[in-house]
């Protein structure tokens, strides 16, 4: 057994430095810190963190890993585990991954130095590319997994049989003369849900018979990945093509399409069962769920693993690894689905850009974005469809230039606006003011995060539109590169600061600077940060500026932006370039967020209402990889969008009632999860919704801090500006000295004679 005395050895140095460089101490120079890190990995060293282990060479200690206890199944293999193991004198070290690789991986490698006794693992890594597996491997520690088989060819191995499990559904399926199933698992490369797939298919197609609709989805385990799967799912569908029937691999999957169900099928007019593998309890022996269920025996399955541990760990050095498939039994699939009917209607279709209800209609000119996606999925949910409700959706210029193209027009009847566009459209009365409809239903106010109803509704004292996209900059950045030892050391002794978020800007482009490849050879991702295009390049520049003390105007309106914080602003902005992927000058915030969830960039500042596939795990390969911070300043551009009237609707109570739904307390998790963000206070609430996105709660916090555009000057009357042309005007010159057609005092300097040409000219309108 390789000991800490044999590093040092091979590394030259004393037994002193080696633990100083295992606990990350900071007076290890790089050189140093390197040669002991290569004599651990060459000599395959493992950290001890118990002197008893030390003498007693094992402990009485087993690990237990698990995906997560928040599904039943897991929980109940977790007692069965419990009681087999305590009564052996065993102690239990739990660790719940969610799903989350790098979570696994470090607990694996803390129970080697902790010298356990076992591990028993329901993977979530099943193939191991970073080879976790290996130093458990290379110590024999007896190991039993469960359900999910591990690529490496190791251990013990217990599941029961989900080929079988598969082929008796399909039967079921059939025998109950379904037509349109869908199915629904967890990812195809754990074993579980590849041979449930697979005995499901063999059934199917031994039986020569076909089903009008099959559909095989898969998703990452848990309840708010299945909701947005099939809510946006059902939201496609017509009439021939809606399911009769839902089959889940698990609880939690379920537990997401009874919500989806539940939140996109008000008006009841349609029947799907749903069956789902899950662990039955007492209480449901006497009381059934509404469910059709297939039930494993967690319990029993714990047991059994826990007996299969307990000999490898008595005959460790004689052991042959055993694989032990159980059956399910042939009772275990209720014969009734004992009132499994969801009712799930749908008297809406989406065509093209319209979503149709009945007779009357509104009509709806909504940005082209998650946000309105997630309305269309939740559109059934909406008790005021007495008529049509058309979608419109715009790409962003396009939604302001059809927004203007209206004036004096009677359609359409709702917009959604951006929230600098609200005082220019609410004085060139473009938009109705509801401050009636909000004074009668003060209490709807109610539940906003605070001042948001004054910076996403009001012009001067009057309401104009209702809060309904939050959004706020906030910083992501690749925590686990930031935490890396070597790589703080590095950055320690070519900067002299620590590798922590940054504060300031400056610190901001060092950072993106050390992790580009092009300035950095060693980095070990390509670029330090993602910077945004032409488009919204105004954003990104505005929290330079203000953070270094420059505005754009003064307090009597005057414009001030060419000054020497203006400069040094812009200069940084600039520079911020030089460590993005080329052409970025061409990007929009989707290109970012694609650059970065790729595992392309160290940084990346971003509006947390664009974020949400960040952290879905079929699509992102950083998620628990990122953390947030408040981005460098703390002062953030304010983002967001409202709910507004057109002031000339000839349904404005319609309308009202339609933007105060869509801006409900009501459909606020929902709308989240599936592409939008709540304008509605989740710090205190939606205990779920802040697991998944757990950035949200720092979200809200900052933004008390975010300042508007144009700061507070565009409630001033008579000022007038057209904020839209105001972002074209700031963005266009940007552009023009980030692509080098300008120097940028010249930028600087055409910036703020064509603002204050914009403003004169406004001013005189009045």
């Amino acid at each position: 057994m390789v000991s800490i005395r044999d590093v040092a050895r091979e590394a030259g140095v004393s037994i002193g430095t080696v633990s100083n460089v295992i606990n990350n101490k900071k007076n290890v120079s790089l050189e140093i810190r390197e040669r002991v890190n290569r004599a651990i990995k060459k000599l395959g060293y493992v950290p001890k963190v118990s002197a008893r282990n030390l003498k007693l060479g094992v402990s009485n200690i087993i690990g237990v890993i698990l995906p997560t206890l928040t599904d039943r199944y897991f929980s109940r293999i977790y007692t069965g585990l419990q009681n087999i193991l305590i009564p052996h004198g065993y102690n239990i070290c739990l660790t719940s991954t969610n799903e989350i690789a790098s979570i696994e991986e470090e607990a694996l490698y803390n129970m080697v130095g902790q010298r356990v006794a076992g591990i028993v693992l329901i993977t979530c890594n099943p193939m191991d590319p970073l080879g976790s597996i290996t130093p458990v491997k290379d110590r024999n520690i007896p190991l039993v997994t469960i359900d999910r088989k591990l690529a490496v060819d190791y251990g013990n191995f217990i599941s029961f049989n989900y080929e079988e499990i598969g082929e008796k559904l399909c039967n079921e399926i059939l025998l109950r003369n379904y037509k349109r199933p869908v199915i629904l698992t967890g990812p195809i490369n754990y074993s579980s849900e590849r041979n449930f797939i697979e005995g499901f298919n063999k059934c199917y197609h031994r039986s020569g018979k076909i089903f009008k609709n099959l559909y095989i989805f898969q998703t990452c385990l848990h309840k708010f990945c299945s909701f947005k799967l099939m809510a946006n799912f059902f939201s496609d569908l017509d009439d021939d093509r809606y399911p009769d029937v839902i089959i889940t691999t698990s609880e939690i999957l379920s537990d997401g399409v009874f919500e989806a169900v539940e939140i996109t099928n008000r008006n009841k007019k349609r029947e799907v069962d749903v069956i789902s593998l899950t662990e039955q309890n007492w209480l449901e022996m006497i009381n059934p769920k509404s469910i059709g269920a297939v039930f494993r025996p967690a319990f029993k399955l714990g047991e059994k693993a826990g007996e299969l541990l307990l000999d490898n760990i008595k005959s460790v050095k004689i052991y042959t690894p055993k694989r032990v498939i159980l059956s399910v039994g042939g009772n275990s699939f209720e014969n009734e689905l004992k009132g499994g009917k969801f009712p799930s209607s749908f008297s809406s279709k989406l065509l093209s850009k319209n979503l149709v209800v009945k007779n009357k209609s509104l009509n709806v000119y909504m940005l082209k974005d998650l946000s309105a996606r997630a309305i269309i999925a939740l559109l059934n949910d909406y008790n005021g469809n007495e008529g049509e409700i058309n979608i419109y959706q715009f790409d962003y210029d396009d939604l302001y230039d059809a927004i203007n193209s209206s004036i004096g027009k009677k359609e359409p009847d709702v917009f959604m606006v951006d929230i600098p566009w609200i005082p220019y459209l609410a004085s060139k009365e473009i938009l109705y003011d509801i401050t009636g409809f909000v004074k009668e239903d003060s209490s709807f106010l109610e539940g906003y995060i605070p001042e948001i109803a004054e910076l996403y509704s009001k012009y001067g004292d009057r309401y104009f539109a209702l809060p309904f996209n939050f959004s706020v900059q906030i910083l992501f950045y690749r925590k686990d590169l930031f935490d890396d030892p070597h790589l703080q050391r590095q950055f320690m002794e070519r900067y002299g600061i620590e590798l922590v978020p940054p504060k300031t800007w400056d610190e901001y482009n060092a950072i993106a600077e050390f992790f580009t490849k092009k300035y950095n050879p060693d980095s070990p991702i390509e670029y330090g940060n993602t910077v945004g295009g032409a488009s919204t390049s105004n954003v990104e520049y505005l929290p330079r500026l203000w953070a270094y003390g420059g505005q754009v105007f003064d307090e009597s309106g005057n414009v001030v932006v060419n000054s020497y914080q203006g400069l040094v602003a812009l200069k940084n902005y600039i520079k911020s370039y030089d460590y993005a992927i080329p052409n970025s000058i061409g990007y929009w915030w989707w290109h970012q967020i694609d650059a970065f969830a790729k595992g392309k960039a160290a940084m990346m500042v971003m509006y947390v209402n664009h974020t949400g596939n960040l952290v879905d795990r079929g699509y992102s390969e950083v998620v628990g990889k990122f953390g947030v911070a408040s981005i460098p300043g703390r002062i953030p551009a304010l983002g967001g969008w409202s709910l507004g009237i057109n002031r000339n609707s000839e349904k404005i109570e319609e309308s009202y009632r339609f933007i105060k739904w869509a801006s409900s307390s009501r459909i606020a998790v929902p709308f989240t999860v599936l592409g939008g963000c709540t304008t509605r206070s989740m710090i205190e609430q939606a205990e779920e919704l802040l697991d998944l996105y757990p950035y949200l709660k720092l979200a809200e916090n900052n933004f008390k801090y975010s300042r508007k555009r144009t700061y507070a000057l565009d409630n001033l009357i008579g000022f007038g500006l057209d904020e839209k042309e105001y972002d074209s005007i700031m963005s266009r010159y940007i552009s023009r000295a980030v692509m080098g057609e300008m120097d940028h005092e010249r930028a600087l300097d055409e910036m703020s004679k064509a603002i204050e040409q914009k403003v004169s000219s406004s001013r005189n309108l009045y």
